[in-house]
């Protein structure tokens, strides 16, 4: 009889690993000022805004930052959301609007994404936009704004002006190194002038943007994102001098350019071998 139980149990395995695989990782819930909430998990972040007449939804439209959001709204008793922007990420074509469009939300992108998001399955955003848009939303203020390519053609930034708080979206990870996709126009130094215009042109009033939502990880503060821009702006110094001489990529990787900053950033979803191969392709490109 144990031999007949054990022999059914390994029959099921296989079968119970997919499932296990496929378990979206949780969300969390994280007040940042108020009325603000950041709903994150490794996926990435997704910024909330409960205004006083509709609440706004900002990030990443994974299914589980989604359902956290709504639960979020529900918990806060705050308006409904009327209003969503959708982010660029590698995953972004396979989640499309987040399915905010059906419950009534006006769905929007920057109009190079949005060409992307157009695919069988998905439902896209109604609209898109190219440069800036401004919401009035009652008691908040809200920039979005397209100024430069940096993780892809697509980046926004927004600042919501009365609370103080910015999100940058994935040209600012901070939970280790970004990525960069050349593919959709994203560019290394982009990144660097994204980073490098908030940190220097709000280091006197740190209150106009901070908290700092980047596009994963947790809340930053300027310090933390002058850091990343001087992270940045050596190991591209750095990469950048190599493939002028004529080095690989693989002589790159192994010189290990990234190797002091390893403790910090090389503990992400991007390794420090795959953020030097991507650092190359864009100087190599730019």
């Amino acid at each position: 009889m144990l031999l007949r139980r054990l022999a059914v149990v390994l029959l099921l395995l296989p079968f119970a690993t997919p499932l296990t695989q496929a378990q979206e990782p949780a969300a969390k819930v994280t007040q940042i000022a108020p009325k603000f909430f950041l709903i994150s998990n490794a996926a990435g972040n997704l910024v909330l805004m409960t205004g006083d007449d509709a609440s706004f939804v900002a990030g990443i439209q994974h299914p589980a930052l989604v359902k956290q959001a709504l639960a979020t709204v529900t918990a806060q008793k705050a308006p409904p959301v009327k209003f969503v922007l959708i982010v660029d990420d590698e995953k972004a074509p396979d989640y499309g609007d987040g399915g905010w469009g059906a419950r009534g939300a006006l769905t929007m992108s920057q109009e190079l994404l949005n060409s992307r998001l157009h695919k069988p399955g998905q439902v896209a955003p109604m609209l898109g936009f190219s440069q800036v848009m401004q919401l009035h939303i009652k008691g908040e203020d809200t920039h979005l704004i397209h100024d430069r390519a940096g993780y892809s053609d697509a980046d926004v930034a927004i600042h919501f002006e009365h609370s103080g708080v910015a999100y940058l979206g994935p040209a600012f990870t901070n939970d280790g190194y970004p990525r960069i996709d050349t593919s959709h126009g994203g560019k290394l130094s982009g990144v660097i002038d994204t980073a490098d215009f908030f940190a220097t042109n709000f280091a006197g009033a740190p209150q106009a943007i901070e908290p700092i939502v980047p596009g994963r990880g947790p809340v930053a503060t300027i310090r933390d994102l002058a850091a990343y821009r001087d992270m940045l702006r050596t190991v591209r110094d750095r990469v950048r001098t190599a493939a002028k001489s004529g080095k690989s990529v693989q002589d790159v990787i192994a010189s290990k350019p990234t190797a002091e900053f390893d403790e910090k950033w090389g503990h992400g979803p991007v390794t420090p071998a795959q953020f030097v191969s991507m650092v190359y392709e864009a100087v190599s490109k730019e």
